[in-house]
């Protein structure tokens, strides 16, 4: 499996671009991809006009891809607590109200459901924030999922410490709620991977790039 940060939109830029990952692999890496499980996320206009954030899980030998979408919904950076349109209302700025809705307004869509990945393993993963909620990823555990993902994107606390302590201690209670491995892509954090008794088994370095690797089921 391999997990990208919440908004990365590799797979959607390498359809504009090249039209799926295969194109761009040599002819003998091709049948190494079999059974390869890409899981990534990008913020989507759909047809029915509305903003959401969109996981993609793509299994590269199969050509085939499934997605969900974000559930717990970031205030103030995705919904709008229902005040702030009483506010519009009564201060006739309804026009401005309906522009930022236009542009930062995103929307619930399908709720994830594990997906098989190489192995047999039942994979799920929610995005950032769907990671405060303690029933989203109970709801997967009995679902079937065995191990839990988190695409998170933390870039609007710029490098935050405080972020990145608290993304951790969150993971790892998830994980030994769950009794599953929980593994984090960050963007700005750093990526980590914790085990079913919340104890950190693998990270990557703060402020730096990277990719982490690591055995989990």
């Amino acid at each position: 499996v391999i997990a990208l940060p919440e908004g990365s939109g590799f797979l959607e830029r390498l359809r504009t671009t090249h039209g799926s990952l295969l194109n761009i692999l040599a002819p003998e890496l091709r049948e190494k991809t079999d059974g390869l499980l890409f899981i990534d996320s990008a913020v989507a206009r759909e047809s029915d006009g509305e903003l959401r954030s969109r996981i993609e899980y793509r299994d590269v030998g199969a050509r085939q891809s499934s997605f969900a979408y974000k559930e717990f919904l970031f205030p103030f950076g995705e919904a709008l607590p229902r005040l702030y349109y009483s506010l519009a209302d009564i201060l006739d700025r309804e026009s401005v109200l309906a522009n930022f809705l236009h542009e930062r307004k995103y929307e619930k869509g399908i709720a994830p459901a594990p997906v098989q990945a190489r192995g047999g393993a039942r994979v799920v993963a929610l995005l950032c924030s769907d990671g405060v909620s303690p029933t989203l990823y109970r709801k997967q555990v009995v679902m079937g999922a065995e191990v839990l993902f988190n695409l998170s994107s933390h870039a609007w606390f710029h490098n935050s410490y405080a972020m990145q302590t608290l993304g951790l201690r969150m993971a790892k209670v998830r994980a030994v709620e769950s009794r599953r491995y929980l593994v984090l892509a960050g963007n700005v954090i750093p990526s980590f991977i914790v085990d079913p008794y919340g104890r950190l088994i693998a990270g990557s370095e703060r402020d730096s790039e990277g990719v982490l690797q690591g055995r989990v089921y």
